[in-house]
């Protein structure tokens, strides 16, 4: 990342829980060590599909690179690099699982130094966000791990890690941005990973917020407010209603009429707040149909999270 580029305050991760209305830098990080094997190796690289799933690459908003490591780091593709989804996704399934020991610390070096820099494609005025995917701790460089995080961070990358089996989360912990709690996750098996895929973006701090889109805890902030305002009218109308009887009882107004306009007022209430709830779900319904699923795949396919990964 090049001197000026804006850090992510912390505990703000992205802007949107599916990542479709957020403007980032991505790059992902992965595990192409022995202990991973191939078969598990695709089901990282499908994770990373999914989890990319809705965001906007092809608008521009988005972009995305890939590293991974074993032995030693390598950079699969930069930033600059593709700009469509497609040609992202052809890219991530043409990686290579190349099996060997664990050096994280090289990954994110190169991830620092190489990836997040103008001349490889990253954008001084959006995000920096890094996803480390690991099932295992380092044991080439380790004691520079956690360092070489401290680095990134340091420069304002948003570090978010995902353990895969691990009964040690020091190291895990130690990568991602404070607070770990919010950054740091841990899957028992490789199959847990695509329901990650799902919670991830919604668990998220204030600003990327983790089980629901923007769109929808927006909704219902909306529908929250607008039900406390009713009942707060209502309240009051109630008390302006019970204080205008008693003052009017010495007019000379016949209690029954009285009765009758108090009843009239509240049932008009009653029908503001059923019109407010019904065009709120049906415009909950139209959000939700309008997601882009991919063909043949559920939700409940797609997963199960990361609602811990887009407050």
């Amino acid at each position: 990342m090049t001197p000026g580029t804006t850090p992510i305050p912390i505990n703000k991760l992205l802007t949107t829980g599916d990542f479709g209305l957020a403007k980032f830098d991505l790059v992902i990080i992965l595990d192409s060590s022995t202990s991973v094997r191939e078969e598990n190796y695709d089901t990282m690289k499908q994770f990373t599909k999914d989890l990319l799933a809705n965001s906007d690459i092809d608008g521009g908003n988005v972009r995305v690179g890939v590293a991974s490591f074993s032995m030693r780091g390598s950079i699969n593709f930069q930033l600059k690099d593709y700009r469509t989804k497609k040609d992202v996704f052809n890219a991530i399934d043409k990686i290579q699982y190349i099996y060997g020991s664990t050096n994280t610390a090289d990954a994110i070096r190169l991830m620092r130094a190489d990836m997040f820099t103008a001349e490889n494609g990253d954008r001084p005025d959006v995000k920096n966000i890094a996803i480390i995917i690991t099932d295992g701790v380092s044991n080439i460089n380790s004691q520079t791990t956690i360092p070489e995080a401290e680095k990134a961070r340091d420069v304002g990358i948003h570090l978010y890690t995902i353990g895969i089996g691990l009964s040690n989360l020091t190291e895990l912990n130690g990568m991602a941005s404070v607070p770990a709690k919010d950054n740091s996750f841990n899957v028992q098996s490789f199959d847990e990973l695509k329901g990650l895929a799902k919670i991830f973006p919604s668990k998220r701090p204030a600003l990327l917020s983790t089980t629901t889109s923007i769109v929808e805890n927006t909704a219902d902030a909306q529908l929250s407010t607008t039900t406390s305002f009713v009942e707060s009218t209502a309240d009051t109308q109630l008390s302006t209603t019970t204080s205008f009887v008693e003052s009017t009882a010495d007019t000379g107004i016949p209690t029954y009429v009285i009765i009758v306009v108090t009843t009239l007022v509240f049932m008009l209430i009653a029908a503001l707040v059923v019109i407010v709830v019904v065009c709120y779900k049906r415009k909950r319904a139209n959000h939700s149909s309008s997601r882009d699923i991919p063909q043949n795949q559920t939700i409940e396919q797609r997963g199960l999270i990361l609602q811990t990964i887009q407050q």
